[in-house]
């Protein structure tokens, strides 16, 4: 059944079934140019790992677009690696608002917290 959001639901499909596909689908193709400046510079995803000092499933995981389980500060270092910035947007009902991040990471619980920074405005 289509909705706004997802206009083309296939009729023969369960709804649920393809909004899942239809957004992981989405998260990869976001994620693919990241995968594409790695292999560029001929790095594989255990030097990209070493850069990271992480595991290599965490480079695939990041690279299929399996954001989920990724921590915040991952993410970010990998952008940065190749000169990007990681924004974080969040849409509320009436307006969106853009939050700088100014991340705090503490290392014993594995906790990210976004601060809101001068741009936040209510």
């Amino acid at each position: 059944m289509p909705t706004p959001e997802y206009p083309y639901v296939p009729g023969n499909v369960d709804p649920e079934t393809w909004r899942r596909d239809h957004d992981r689908d989405n998260a990869r193709y976001a994620m693919y140019p990241l995968k594409e400046m790695r292999l560029t510079l001929n790095l594989t995803k255990t030097a990209m790992a070493n850069i990271l000092e992480c595991a290599k499933k965490e480079v695939s995981r990041i690279e299929r677009g399996e954001l989920t389980h990724t921590p915040f500060y991952l993410l970010r270092a990998y952008i940065e690696y190749f000169g990007g910035t990681l924004k974080v947007d969040a849409d509320f009902p009436a307006t969106a608002h853009h939050l700088p991040v100014g991340e705090k990471y503490d290392a014993a619980f594995g906790h990210i917290s976004l601060e809101p920074g001068p741009s936040f405005a209510y």
